[in-house]
């Protein structure tokens, strides 16, 4: 069994946005999880990571030319309402990082905040040699440069036995009562003190 690296975030959309600045800046580009078409769509800037972000996207692969092996696969699925939807099978191409969040909303009459990630499967499946392969090093350096920006720009936490990194603005966001978790949320975080 392969471990997946994660890193769990806490993010608010602000903080994300200037995450996914980051990223760009780095030379990576996104793709978003679910498709218009069967053709992948690259967001090479913040006007188009926000309007995915309008039509409701959640999750997104992170690709970058230094760890980028062969085409993304794209598949269809019919949804529960008759349409065709299109997505980015996970792990099949690329390879990938992939980036959860933000995942901020209303709830209640509140801003809430929940969990997001970054991550990268330490295998894929290469499309062009039809063969299992080992995520690239370069794939393992751009996260571990993502880890860094994270560890700069956020504070450590636990939320029983899970570590979080949540922004600091959103941990003051926490700490002033203006933004909370979910109702969802089953476990108590403590945000360390500013």
């Amino acid at each position: 069994m392969h471990l997946v690296p994660q890193t769990d975030l806490l993010f608010g959309r602000a903080e994300t946005e200037e995450f996914v600045r980051f990223i760009l800046e780095a030379g990576a580009w996104l793709v978003p999880s679910h498709l218009p078409g069967p053709d992948v769509v690259r967001i090479l800037d913040i006007a188009a990571f926000q309007t995915c972000l309008g039509d409701m996207e959640k999750l997104f692969h992170i690709q970058h030319e230094d760890f980028n092996r062969c085409p993304l696969e794209v598949r269809s699925a019919r949804s529960a309402e008759g349409r065709v939807v299109f997505y980015v099978a996970p792990k099949i191409g690329g390879p990938t990082l992939d980036l959860l969040g933000p995942y901020e909303f209303e709830e209640n009459g509140e801003t809430r905040i929940g969990g997001g990630f970054i991550s990268y499967y330490p295998a894929y499946w290469n499309t062009q040699t039809l063969s299992n392969e080992v995520a690239p090093l370069a794939q393992k350096a751009f996260y571990k440069k993502l880890l860094n920006y994270v560890r700069a720009n956020a504070v450590k936490t636990k939320a029983g036995k899970r570590t979080y990194w949540v922004g600091t603005s959103t941990a003051t966001l926490f700490r002033e009562g203006i933004a909370a978790l979910p109702d969802s949320w089953a476990l108590p975080l403590e945000i360390p003190p500013a």
